[in-house]
């Protein structure tokens, strides 16, 4: 009898164990903190931190939707397949080659286009049609020196389909917002709080949670914007 009991208790010590494992890998996935790649805070994280000068820009031009790659574009009379985001380099560079010129952009159409903030996608089949889609974004950049975010900040990330845990540690605008872009379908991260932001009007803040952060980054943006 003794041996049953001690079996048994072995086993449920076993067991709790595993379970707790099992609920420490998946803490960021559900935590009700937990952010992923088309949730409404990331988008307005996106905007805030995206440098019009960086590469990706150079392809997508726009603060509300990303181009799909691959992509095959003509950039100033030279063919350039962009099929990643190391290949953003190959345009800037032609771009760069001329101080007096004006650099030019054409796609090789269709081209596919991504809304992040509710993950649709939409065929565009011609130049008309993407100035159209350009035309109706309403989200308005942030101008430079409208919100300043204090680093370094930490993000928990989690991808739920391979059950890994990670502890990113961000020091600028430049790598938030490749983190950012680059959230797959299946990733999720936190944010550890506080933060510290400053804007010219009310100055310099202290945010507490993810409904701080959002309430703080709509007002840079309608108080701030550059349209």
């Amino acid at each position: 009898m003794k041996k049953y009991t001690l079996f048994f208790t072995v086993l449920g010590a076993l067991l709790g164990f595993l379970c707790f494992s099992c609920q420490e890998e998946s803490s960021v996935e559900n935590n009700s903190g937990a952010l992923g790649p088309y949730s409404s805070l990331t988008t307005l994280l996106q905007t805030a931190t995206v440098n019009e000068a960086d590469q990706g820009y150079i392809i997508d031009s726009t603060h509300c939707f990303n181009i799909q790659l691959p992509v095959t574009v003509t950039a100033n009379g030279q063919q350039v397949t962009v099929s990643s985001q190391s290949d953003y380099n190959n345009v800037a560079s032609i771009f760069s080659q001329s101080s007096t010129d004006t650099d030019q952009l054409e796609y090789s159409f269709p081209i596919y286009i991504n809304y992040p903030e509710n993950n649709s996608t939409y065929e565009v089949n011609s130049q008309q049609e993407y100035n159209d889609y350009l035309n109706n974004c309403t989200i308005m950049p942030f101008q430079n020196g409208c919100l300043t975010i204090s680093y370094p900040i930490t993000l928990f990330g989690y991808d739920s389909s391979n059950q890994e845990q990670h502890t990113y540690i961000m020091h600028s605008d430049t790598q938030l917002y490749h983190f950012l872009i680059n959230l797959r379908e299946n990733d999720y991260y936190t944010i550890k709080y506080p933060l510290t932001i400053s804007m010219p009007d009310p100055g310099t803040l202290t945010v507490s949670d993810n409904d701080d952060l959002l309430n703080f980054l709509q007002l840079a943006q309608a108080n701030c914007s550059g349209n």
